[in-house]
């Protein structure tokens, strides 16, 4: 940026030092494009072609007349705008005032010339370094570039790596949990197939159970003696699972009731009743000696709820329950009578060793 003249204290016409400025521009495009301008700019008449001026002539004025002295006075210093005004005036009388007005010119030009070359020169070595910069900054940035593509690479490749890991590792999961699961599929079907084999074992122990207890009841109904069950405090008699009183409860035992049992009594004073699949103590047994059985017997059947009850009525609902007679029992029945009806008829029976009334469609004939 060019300094004017005006602000490093020199006195000079602002129109002078505008075209003075505008000559010495350092763009190209800012400064006086021709010489006519430039003059134009300084107010300088145009210079004439050899053509138009011919010979140079030069003649003195007639009206010419010597300088008169002035008065002396103190002298000033001239200012650059009055010197400039000077110069660039070209005095009428004097005929080398027109070369004095060309050197200037030249010199000016020669100068103007100068720096413009001087600030082209600079100019293109800027815009050189500028385009050096941006080359550089350009290289920079496609480095940086190149790395970050290079190491976006590396890192999908590294997260390809880890899914391909984590691929291998989940289908080796998944075939280690199949195998597990072919393996418990295995083992629960040799469970089941032993639980079948031990269910079929128990269930042929059940009925081989069933026969002998079946063939030892018959062994043991043919040897029995008709009993009839004393009057307790409690109102019944226990028939126990075993010949101890420790054993399990299967039936209370009404007093009067009529039982067949074995007529000897084991080590412990315990009396088997076959008919009722239980031990009744023998001091809670009365013989009878009535020979005249005029019942019939019966066995009682297997009904949902493991029992057949036995009412002091024919009748549900008016009738009291007794007992209760498991399924398989056998009881002995006197005499029949209607009662309440149901799906298989209204026929009731009385059956004295159960102590009541029993329906008839929960018993069948032995």
């Amino acid at each position: 940026r060019l300094i004017p003249p005006s602000q490093l204290g020199t006195a000079i016409d602002p129109a002078l030092e505008a075209a003075l400025l505008k000559a010495l521009a350092v763009r190209a495009t800012e400064r006086l494009q021709s010489i006519e301008a430039f003059q134009q700019a300084l107010a300088l008449p145009k210079p004439r072609t050899a053509s138009q001026s011919g010979a140079p002539t030069f003649s003195r004025p007639s009206s010419y007349s010597p300088p008169q002295s002035q008065p002396q006075s103190q002298p000033r210093t001239p200012t650059l705008s009055q010197n400039v005004s000077q110069a660039t005036t070209p005095p009428a009388q004097t005929p080398a005032g027109g070369a004095a007005r060309w050197l200037i010119a030249s010199l000016l030009l020669i100068t103007i010339i100068a720096v413009g070359a001087g600030g082209w020169l600079w100019h293109q070595h800027a815009l050189e370094q500028a385009r050096r910069a941006a080359l550089e900054q350009r290289l920079q940035v496609q480095r940086e570039q190149a790395q970050e593509r290079q190491q976006a690479l590396e890192r999908e490749q590294q997260q390809q790596e880890a899914d391909r890991r984590e691929a291998a590792y989940l289908e080796q999961q998944e075939a280690d949990r199949r195998e597990a699961a072919y393996l418990e599929a295995l083992r629960r079907e040799a469970e089941a197939r032993e639980a079948q084999a031990r269910e079929a074992e128990r269930r042929a122990a059940q009925r081989e159970r069933a026969l002998e207890e079946e063939r030892r009841r018959q062994t043991e109904t043919s040897a029995t003696a008709l009993f009839r069950a004393q009057y307790t405090s409690d109102g019944f008699v226990a028939l126990r699972s075993g010949p101890t009183a420790s054993a399990a409860l299967l039936e209370r035992v009404p007093g009067g009731t009529r039982l067949r049992c074995n007529p000897s009594t084991n080590g412990n004073g315990w009396r088997y009743c076959p008919e009722r699949g239980g031990w009744v103590h023998a001091q809670l047994l009365i013989a009878t000696s009535d020979d005249t059985d005029t019942t019939t017997r019966y066995r009682v059947i297997h009904t949902d709820d493991g029992f057949v009850a036995v009412r002091s009525q024919p009748t549900t609902r008016r009738g009291r329950r007794i007992t209760k007679l498991h399924g398989g029992h056998l009881v002995h029945c006197d005499r029949a009578a209607s009662g309440e009806r149901f799906a298989s008829g209204d026929r009731w029976l009385h059956c004295p060793d159960a102590g009541g009334w029993i329906y008839g469609g929960l018993l069948r004939a032995d």
